[in-house]
């Protein structure tokens, strides 16, 4: 506001704004009220959360991205197009058609063929094998007489068989003689030119009969030091009459006889 110009000081008063220099008008602008301490200001407080909004917004916008990425699942890998559909992955894509020229046939699943199958080959028969199976038809009719005649028949038989033919003998007249006939086969037992292998099949076919007839056959098998079964017999003769006569066949039998007659007094008891 200017003041009121006085008679005769026209001349030598000016205007203030004439007295001040240009960037002094500036200076005179008043300055803002200072901010209070401990009291926030209306445009800054809402900067600041304006700010505080922003950053927020940003640091949820990467976490869901993140967390987004990581539950992609991983790229599959490539399928071939002839190959397989995978489920859930990537649908099959047909395989190319070709096209096939006229007059060449499409190719064809291979056939399985079986293996060539081994032709059996037929048992071999020997002359012993025709021997001993005619002397087995021979006595058939009589199934009592039958198996005692084809027992002699093989008995009479085994000179002139072969050693797989002797032993196969062996075994039929093991399994064809009764305890009452088994005399039959001691002439076997008794022949010091007899095959050893023969002489251990009716030696252990002997071991099982009754000791009437497997007692008297250990001594004669004691009687011959060269015998097969001549330690054996002596063992078993120790075994079942409790006692040890050495060398003296005579002692042998008598204790033989004694036990034969007690096992068959023992019998008769029992049945009595």
């Amino acid at each position: 506001m200017t003041q009121p110009v006085q008679p005769g000081q026209e001349a030598t008063q000016k205007p203030q704004d004439e007295e001040l220099p240009p960037c002094s008008r500036w200076q005179q602008i008043p300055e803002p009220p200072p901010l209070l301490v401990g009291k926030s200001h209306p445009l800054l407080s809402s900067r600041r959360a304006a700010i505080v909004a922003g950053v927020l917004l940003c640091s949820i916008s990467a976490i869901f991205l993140f967390l987004k990425g990581s539950r992609t699942p991983a790229a599959s890998p490539s399928v071939s197009q002839s190959g397989p559909s995978v489920k859930g992955l990537h649908s099959p894509v047909p395989p190319p058609v070709v096209a096939i020229a006229p007059g060449v046939p499409e190719a064809t699943a291979p056939i399985d063929i079986p293996p060539p199958v081994a032709p059996e080959i037929a048992p071999i028969i020997t002359h012993d094998d025709r021997k001993i199976e005619e002397a087995l038809r021979t006595y058939v009719a009589n199934p009592t007489q039958g198996h005692i005649g084809t027992a002699q028949a093989l008995i009479n038989l085994l000179p002139t068989l072969t050693k797989p033919g002797k032993l196969e003998a062996a075994r039929h007249i093991a399994n064809l003689l009764p305890d009452n006939e088994y005399q039959r086969a001691l002439s076997i037992w008794r022949n010091q030119n007899s095959d050893r292998d023969v002489i251990e099949i009716l030696g252990s076919d002997l071991i099982n009969r009754d000791p009437k007839i497997m007692l008297p056959a250990m001594v004669e098998a004691l009687r011959q030091p060269s015998h097969p079964f001549h330690e054996r017999g002596r063992q078993t003769l120790q075994l079942f009459l409790d006692g040890d006569y050495g060398n003296d066949i005579v002692k042998w039998n008598q204790a033989v006889q004694k036990f034969v007659e007690r096992q068959a007094l023992a019998a008769r008891t029992s049945g009595g």
